[in-house]
């Protein structure tokens, strides 16, 4: 793909590829290569959560409840306007499914390299096995992964859909249509707290609106205090949907300037806001940067579905939250094929699209 259409995702360059971690982490090193030792300044360095800071959670449940409606509503506006993150519970995807995707995913990890190199990320692509963003001049992650479009279904490369473990693309088809429908129904329910028409962002999602899922591999780590499984940053996307290895904590995210842990819930989604969702509230919900930490003795694995407007939006703050005299508009309007040029072009560099879409620097 040479140039940009309306539709269509721009090409990265510059990209190197990169050896597989967990294949690394099998030789027993008793320290970690120069390239994937991180500066003093970005080094692990965190806090467990203390009694006054707890990372929202959030009951779907609720919100068929008129009893609990508005006071989980007003649970539901803090979690997005303060935090960006929250864990959701009773979210109604079967725990069977959810199950069924991790231990799939374990096993696709487990398979021979060969195998999982039959997928190997590309240097001009996005989908894939291996580690995206790599340039020659970039400290690299502690960890592997697998990169997979899902949604629109047409649009589909099945080349990219492992046949081994059997039944993985059943059940990561099953697994998508199910978050597709927490997704579509949480951005309602935001759509609801910003006072705007329920569908807002459903409709301007697009009804090719797109989900990604990445599967997240962090074998353990020699010196897990010099490296990171994933480098800080904020997702570009609409909304993120993570599901987790529950007996372990690796997420932070950041939070008045400090690192905070999260320790998983069993069963339960973390949903962050995206870049994306950021510019169409103006700056009233936020996407947090957050970064993964290693663990010297343990594996880890989470998976990440990515929901995000069709390739032919127009992302940009919406027009009832803006005007000029009490809310001017925060962020620029542009196409997603420009976003994205951002987000596969500029972001390797960078830590938030958001910085390149900004109209006011006080905004974030």
């Amino acid at each position: 793909m040479s140039s940009i259409l309306e539709v269509s995702e721009p090409v990265m360059s510059g990209f190197i590829t990169v050896p597989s971690v967990q294949e690394l982490a099998t030789k027993k090193l008793q320290t970690v290569p120069e390239k994937y030792v991180r500066s003093e300044e970005d080094r692990p360095s965190v806090k467990s959560p203390t009694p006054d800071i707890i990372i929202p959670i959030i009951d779907m449940k609720n919100f068929s409840d008129n009893n609990y409606v508005e006071e989980e509503m007003l649970k539901l506006h803090m979690a997005c306007e303060d935090w960006g993150f929250f864990q959701l519970i009773n979210h109604g995807v079967p725990h069977p499914l959810i199950e069924g995707i991790k231990g799939l995913s374990h096993e696709f990890f487990k398979l021979p390299l060969e195998e999982k190199q039959k997928y190997a990320l590309q240097p001009n692509g996005v989908e894939g096995y291996g580690q995206q963003y790599v340039s020659g001049d970039h400290t690299l992650d502690w960890g592997d992964m697998m990169f997979i479009k899902v949604m629109p279904m047409e649009k589909r490369d099945m080349s990219y859909w492992p046949t081994k473990p059997e039944n993985f693309r059943k059940i990561l088809d099953a697994y998508s249509l199910e978050i597709k429908k927490v997704a579509t129904k949480l951005l309602t329910l935001i759509a609801q707290n910003l006072n705007l028409k329920p569908h807002y962002f459903n409709e301007n999602f697009g009804e090719d609106s797109r989900m990604s899922l990445r599967m997240n591999y962090y074998p353990p780590c020699p010196q897990p205090e010099l490296v990171l499984g994933v480098q800080p940053h904020s997702d570009a996307g609409g909304l993120t949907l993570l599901v987790q290895d529950y007996d372990r904590e690796g997420l932070n995210i950041k939070k008045e300037g400090s690192w905070i842990s999260v320790k998983p819930i069993p069963n339960a989604f973390m949903v962050n806001i995206g870049d994306i969702l950021e510019i169409m509230s103006n700056g009233r919900y936020k996407s947090i940067m957050h970064r993964v930490l290693t663990d010297r003795e343990r594996e880890r694995l989470s998976i990440a579905a990515f929901y995000s407007p069709s390739y032919s939006a127009e992302i940009g703050p919406a027009p009832d939250l803006v005007d000029q005299s009490q809310n001017p508009p925060l962020y620029k309007t542009l196409s997603h094929a420009q976003f994205l040029r951002h987000l596969l072009v500029d972001k390797p560099h960078l830590k938030r699209v958001l910085d390149l879409v900004k109209l006011d620097s006080t905004s974030t």
